[in-house]
């Protein structure tokens, strides 16, 4: 795609943002593990530090305590699982990726309080 759409709703197919993402995860010369959803390929220090900076803002507006249970739809690798389970919470991430979950179990694996599932969120009914 050349060009951004800005204002103009778009139908978007599934199916190729599914395989984008496969093929990402499939991607092993990636610098960082952060790099798989952050993009920075040429810097992989800049993905990290991009990471640091949005779980750092974001937290700050989110009341999160431990034992609380988060749902994080779009979990990619499972990045915010990191934050999350670190802070004593109980993580259920999906995405529609395979390959991105595979990843994020693998990025996961040292904590039990989660789940990490296959599926999308395509629809919202009374939103």
């Amino acid at each position: 795609m050349s060009q951004r759409i800005i204002g103009d709703k778009v139908d978007l197919d599934y199916r190729n943002i599914q395989e984008f993402f496969d093929r990402r995860g499939e991607n092993k010369k990636l610098g960082s593990k952060y790099n798989y959803v952050l993009y920075q390929d040429d810097c992989p220090d800049l993905a990290v530090k991009r990471d640091l900076q949005e779980k750092k803002k974001i937290s700050q507006i989110l009341h999160m305590e431990a034992g609380q249970r988060v749902l994080d739809i779009g979990c990619g690798i499972g990045r915010w699982g990191e934050y999350l389970l670190e802070k004593g919470m109980y993580y259920v991430g999906i995405d529609g990726s395979h390959k991105m979950i595979e990843r994020a179990q693998e990025n996961l694996k040292g904590y039990s309080e989660k789940k990490l599932i296959t599926g999308v969120f395509r629809s919202c009914q009374g939103v």
